[in-house]
């Protein structure tokens, strides 16, 4: 039982309750049978007051889900605040297993067992297109005459509720199947190696920060005018342009120039090779340079 708990300030304005009762140090707190429990998928500090740090594999109870953030106490720490839902999983599900990719495409599968970060054996399981309830299993393949390709495998269901590719092997469970092809091939075209390596997501826009305030602005050039006012390059002094800053690759080169498309029309855009633009297309499309550089004002 509950002896009565203190409330201390936690990371970035989180509040830590921590029980006075005489409990076993490296005991987790736990959760009443109907609340919801996530575990963590990736490192997370806290960059805002009111959120809530935690370290990966970590248990969170859910107490509210409002929208991209929820409000969630660590099962660790016992430590409240808002954490981004993207970052977890609801425990004891597929979506905790780092080689289970839910709600993906065959194409998708392709794309990003084919990037950086992958090797021949890297694999995923995902939900089949075509089959509702069954899943697919997409595996890196190739030599270094003909290059990689992507392998698919149909997981199928059996009526006791067990998984097959093949007849001849039959498993209980997902990781079942999982471990059987990571020890040997058994008709596949490779032995399983290394869960699809992706990129840790972007987190969700910042609680209730819609709007950049104008004093922390700082503009620069004047970069063009339209019917939607006018186009600056500037500054931002927050946390998100410092972190535009630091992740960014693309801005020493288009900005400094003027706009992207300015300078993919100049001398020295035409030279950039096909990775660097690439590049450039996916910082964009991440929102990692324009939003906070490329300021539209109504003056």
């Amino acid at each position: 039982m509950w002896g009565g708990s203190s409330v201390l300030p936690g990371s970035m304005g989180a509040q830590c309750v921590v029980p006075t009762w005489d409990r076993h140090p490296g005991v987790p707190l736990t959760a009443d049978s109907g609340d919801i429990v996530v575990l963590a998928l990736y490192d997370y500090e806290a960059m805002h007051s009111g959120d809530l740090s935690f370290q990966k594999g970590e248990r969170l109870q859910v107490l509210e889900q409002l929208g991209e953030w929820w409000q969630a106490r660590s099962l660790v720490t016992g430590c409240k605040g808002f954490i981004p839902s993207n970052f977890v999983a609801r425990a004891n599900s597929l979506e905790t297993e780092e080689w289970f990719f839910k709600d993906i495409s065959r194409k998708d599968a392709e794309r990003q067992l084919l990037g950086p970060g992958n090797v021949l054996g890297s694999f995923m399981i995902r939900d089949s297109e075509t089959t509702k309830g069954c899943y697919s299993l997409s595996v890196r393949d190739g030599d270094e005459l003909q290059g990689s390709s992507i392998k698919h495998y149909r997981i199928r269901t059996l009526d006791s509720g067990g998984f097959y590719i093949t007849s001849r092997s039959c498993f209980n469970t997902l990781q079942e199947l999982v471990e059987h092809y990571k020890g040997q091939s058994d008709g596949l075209c490779r032995r399983l190696t290394y869960p699809c390596s992706v990129p840790r997501p972007q987190k969700p826009w910042e609680k209730d920060a819609w709007e950049i305030p104008r004093e922390s602005l700082k503009l620069e050039k004047k970069l063009g005018a339209g019917q939607f006012g006018e186009v600056w390059m500037g500054e931002s002094e927050g946390n998100k342009g410092r972190k535009v800053k630091e992740e960014g690759q693309a801005e020493h080169h288009a900005l400094s120039s003027g706009s992207l498309l300015d300078f993919l029309k100049s001398e020295e855009g035409n030279k950039q090779p096909l990775p660097k633009l690439i590049d450039f297309s996916a910082q964009v499309s991440r929102a990692q340079i324009f939003p906070s550089f490329l300021l539209h004002s109504r003056c």
